[in-house]
Parts: C-alpha cells; sequence; structure tokens
C-alpha cells in the first residue's frame, strides 16, 4: 500500500491499533509489568455523607446518576454514582461510621496509550519505538523491540505513581488514609524506569515477573525503589527458565529454536520440590497408593506432556511413547503433590487465621506455593524459617519439614487415586484447558470452547496454570483445568528481506460460529505448531476467501 501505516500482528477486538506485532522495520511484543498503578483510599465522611475531609477541609463528594437498560426485561434502570474528586470512584460506604472506600488509578486521568501503540507501528527504528513508548501512560507493558539493524530494547514505560509517603507504616498494598497524608505526587520519571537497550548478553527475556529485585528480601520498600510493582506478578520461574534456554543455545538459536522455547514444559518449581519429596520419603513405609505418587515423581524428568494422542482428554488415545507417558503421569502427581504440601504446610495457619478474623482468610493468587516453594528452595530466607513447618492445631508438638511434606504425599494419594491407577493420571486427562466466552459469565456456557487435553502447567514457559490449587474432597477426582495461556504465540526473524512472523492464535480468523474459520487457528496453539503471518500487498497469493473492507460513509 501507499499509506503511512504498514502494521501486522495481534490486537484487542475494537481497538483500532497493533499491540503485538512488526511493520517494515522493527518488531515489538509485550508481557505484563504488574506496575502499582492504584491505590485504595479510606474516606471520612462528614455527617451528612455529602463531603470527606481533606487536608483539614470538605471536599463535596461528585455524584451523577445514570440510567441504563436491563437486558432481560428491557426496563430502564437508574443507579447513582459518586466520586471523590482528588481520588476516584467510591466503590464502598458506610454511612453509619461516615467511612468509605475510594479508588484512585492512573487511568482515570485518561492517557495516550493508543498514541503510543501507533507511534510504535510507524517507527523505524528501536531508538523511534522507545520515544514513543514514552507515551505509555496506564497500559502497563514490557515492551520488548528488535529493529533492522540489529538493536533492541526494553521499555516497560508507564506512569507509575510516585508515593514518597510509602513505608512500612503507609504501605501502598494496604488502604490508606484519605486525609492528605498519603497522596501521590507525579509519576516517577521514565528515566528512573527498569529499561535496557543493546544489552551485553545480546538478549532480554519478561515473563510478568519482578523486574528489579525489589521483593527478593520480602520487603520491596527497603532499596530505593520508587516505581513498586504489584504483589501479585509472577515469581521469575518462566523468565529464568527462558533466560537459561537462550543462554544453553549461545549463537546457535533459530525461528526453530525460539518456538520451541515458546512450548517448553520444564518446571523450575519441580527441579526445587520433587528432590525434597523424595527425601523426605526415603526409608519410609508408605501405602501402595503412596508409593505410586512416589514411583512417579521418582521417573519424572520435570517436563508436562498430555500423554494423549490428541486434544480431546476423554476420547483420546494414550500416547504410545512410554516417556511422554512416564512425564504425563509424573507431571500430574507432582502437581497434585505441590499443592498437597501447600496445603498441609499452610492450612493450619490460614484455619487459625479465619478463626481469629471471624471469617475466611484467603492468600490471593499463587503466593502461597511460592511461599512453600521458597522455603524449601532457601529456608533462610522466610522470617520464620523452620517454624514455617510447625502445625499450630498441634500444640504439643512441632513438625518438621519432613513430615509435613509426608503429609502432603499423604494428601496427593489420596485424591489422586480417586481418578484410578497412575495410567489414568496422564497430564492431558486432568489438565484441561476451556476457553470462556464472556457470555459464561453470565451462565450461558454454550460459547465456550474445550475443554481440551494441553501441556503445560504452573510456572512452565508455555504457561498453564491450573485455576485451582486446592486439595479436591475426599472421594472427589482432581481437576487441574485451566482457562487462561498465552494470548499468543509469535516469532519474528528480522533479515535483509524485512521482518517475517511466525504465529498462533488460540482461535481464528472468523467470530461467526458458523464459518470455517472459526476457532481454525486453536488445534495448532494447542500443539504450539506456528503459521506463516503473510505481510505486505501480495503476500497471500492463494487465498481461501476474499473480503473487501471500506470505511463507513
Amino acid at each position: 500500500g501507499t499509506g503511512s501505516y504498514h502494521v501486522a500482528g495481534s490486537t484487542f477486538p475494537g481497538l483500532p491499533s497493533v499491540m503485538i506485532g512488526h511493520n517494515e522495520d522493527l518488531a515489538w511484543g509485550v508481557t505484563t509489568a504488574y506496575w502499582d498503578l492504584a491505590d485504595v483510599y479510606e474516606e471520612e465522611l462528614t455527617p451528612d455523607g455529602s463531603a470527606v475531609i481533606f487536608e483539614g477541609g470538605e471536599v463535596p463528594i461528585i455524584e451523577k446518576t445514570f440510567t441504563f437498560e436491563d437486558a432481560f426485561s428491557g426496563m430502564p434502570v437508574q443507579r447513582t454514582f459518586r466520586w471523590v474528586p482528588h481520588h476516584g470512584p467510591i466503590i464502598s460506604e458506610d454511612l453509619a461510621s461516615q467511612t468509605a472506600l475510594s479508588v484512585k488509578w492512573t487511568g482515570h486521568a485518561g492517557g495516550t496509550d493508543l498514541d503510543a501503540f501507533f507511534g510504535v507501528a510507524r517507527a523505524t527504528t528501536t531508538e523511534e519505538a522507545r520515544v514513543a513508548i514514552e507515551q505509555i501512560s496506564s497500559a502497563s507493558q514490557n515492551f520488548i523491540v528488535a529493529d533492522l539493524a540489529g538493536d533492541i530494547g526494553w521499555y516497560p514505560y508507564s506512569n507509575v505513581p510516585n508515593r514518597p509517603f510509602a513505608s512500612a507504616a503507609l504501605p501502598p498494598w494496604l488502604p490508606l488514609p484519605g486525609d492528605g497524608s498519603a497522596e501521590w505526587e507525579g509519576s516517577v520519571s521514565k528515566s528512573e524506569l527498569p529499561q535496557i537497550t543493546n544489552p551485553p548478553a545480546g538478549a532480554i527475556a519478561t515473563a510478568n515477573a519482578d523486574m528489579t529485585g525489589a521483593s527478593f528480601d520480602g520487603d520491596i520498600l527497603n532499596d530505593g525503589q520508587d516505581a513498586l510493582q504489584a504483589a501479585f506478578k509472577a515469581s521469575g520461574a518462566r523468565e529464568q527458565r527462558i533466560l537459561d534456554m537462550i543462554a544453553d543455545g549461545g549463537d546457535a538459536h533459530s525461528v526453530d529454536t525460539m518456538l520451541a522455547i515458546q512450548g517448553d514444559t520444564f518446571s523450575l518449581y519441580g527441579e526445587v520440590v520433587v528432590p525434597a519429596v523424595l527425601a523426605a520419603a526415603s526409608g519410609q513405609t508408605l501405602t501402595p497408593e503412596e508409593q505410586d505418587v512416589v514411583d512417579a515423581l521418582t521417573a519424572w524428568q520435570l517436563t508436562c506432556p498430555t500423554g494423549v494422542d490428541g486434544s480431546d482428554p476423554v476420547a483420546s488415545p494414550d500416547s504410545s511413547d512410554a516417556t511422554e507417558a512416564a512425564e504425563a503421569i509424573g507431571c500430574a502427581a507432582f502437581h497434585a503433590t505441590l499443592f498437597a504440601v501447600t496445603k498441609a504446610a499452610l492450612g493450619d495457619e490460614i484455619e487459625a487465621a479465619s478463626a481469629l478474623a471471624g471469617e475466611d482468610v484467603f492468600v490471593p493468587s499463587r503466593l502461597d506455593m511460592q511461599l512453600v516453594i521458597r522455603a524449601i528452595k532457601d529456608p533462610t530466607s522466610i522470617t520464620s524459617g523452620d517454624l514455617l513447618w510447625d502445625d499450630v492445631s498441634t500444640n504439643a508438638t512441632v513438625e518438621t519439614r519432613d513430615e509435613i511434606l509426608l503429609r502432603g504425599i499423604t494428601l496427593a494419594a489420596e485424591a489422586l487415586a480417586v481418578s484410578g491407577e497412575p495410567n489414568d493420571w496422564r497430564w492431558g486427562r486432568l489438565h484441561t484447558l476451556t476457553l470462556r466466552s464472556i457470555f459464561d459469565s453470565f451462565g450461558v456456557p454454550t460459547y465456550n470452547a474445550g475443554p481440551f487435553a494441553a501441556p503445560g502447567g504452573a510456572e512452565t514457559v508455555n504457561v498453564a496454570n491450573p485455576n485451582s490449587r486446592q486439595v479436591p474432597d475426599a472421594g472427589d477426582p482432581w481437576s487441574f483445568a485451566f482457562a487462561a495461556g498465552p494470548s499468543i504465540r509469535c516469532v519474528t526473524e528480522l533479515g535483509p528481506d524485512g521482518p517475517k512472523m511466525k504465529y498462533q492464535l488460540p482461535g481464528g480468523s472468523d467470530l461467526h460460529r458458523e464459518s470455517p474459520f472459526y476457532n481454525n487457528l486453536l488445534p495448532n496453539w494447542l500443539e504450539n505448531q506456528a503459521i506463516d503471518f503473510p505481510f505486505g500487498p501480495g503476500a497471500v497469493t492463494t487465498p481461501a476467501k476474499t473480503v473487501e473492507v471500506k470505511p463507513a460513509p
């Protein structure tokens, strides 16, 4: 074409820009940066609830009433919303105690995220892309950029709040006082954010993890790092595995090796946990079911294939490859044991905390599992040390790590036995992917896709974290189902003929269910099989279908 916007890749439906892809001169990808871009404030209300107390004075609350149409009845429904002008929308109020909770988020101020994506799409060099990415306000992404000249860069830019108040006394991960004592002072300068251009190693990897090391000692506020990440970022296992494989490949990497990295199912978690579990079980008298778990872990070489030939978790036949079968069974035994050990280690503390609180207490995200793995790998990094393993419900004894690991084996064995013999534990039978339509949130599962047998596991590069880590109730089978994996996979090679992209999408090129192109790319995605992404006029020589798109009149 003759225009100035030549770009290929992926975006979200409805956005007019490409978020991940390439143009004629450079390629870029993103992972979530997990910047902490929001705070919750506890507001003091005036007696009549019409204002908040801020810096010693009253600031009127803004109110606006909206009319909605009820989707079921078609009748109009009115709702009144309230905002604290200097913080944001009120999400909860207690007029009796004259308090409210408001949320302040960088996105409430508007922003220039789309300008940044358009700028990157028109950039011709890594430096031009970096300048464009400076316009990101709240997208919170790790941008990785490479150009035809061989320059590469990492630019995780966003308007990250500058919180001079952040301290043990005013931790920003808890509700903050709304009286003016914990206010943002602009944004951390983009030049002070972590970033790099042309690193000596010649490679960059990101995978939603800690960017600065600020959280490694458990205290994100003691390193002088003004730009704070949220607590629920990834553990770093995926990023480490990527870096390891890049280093192992040296200068011999190719498109094929990059695709192999994207589909990697090796478990660094397993590398830490399994030796400790097997050492605890050594010399112990085990039940036949417990011995099955130990045998499966002993044979496991730390990868997570499905162990079935096909994507149907029920109808697909077992894989005839003995190594794949052992790996699939071992992967299931590992996840069951890891989750069971986590329950055995922390379930007693959570139960005690719930009793004190008078309501159920839960550990969000995967922090409980990450804590247990850290306690196994480096117990000196845990403040409580070996005390973490003590069962607080048994006052007369202090349990050891090995005792808790053995409890985990017992719990895992009991739950896995419900699914049958070890051959029935093949990972693809238990670890299934169901892609959820938005309508599923309203109780309409008709438009969901799945379940599909899927490889990968907890924090593997081919990320496939099970939705639940809960040990099932007695007599119930274990489910390691999940609903979210890589949004896309793409590998772009920048050579003399321009960028060339290999591409995978867990969907299709047509959103109409009756179309042959609906979800037509999903089978390839499940198998980590990429297709060529044609780019430019004439790149598709024999189109299966031609669609003519014209601007609206």
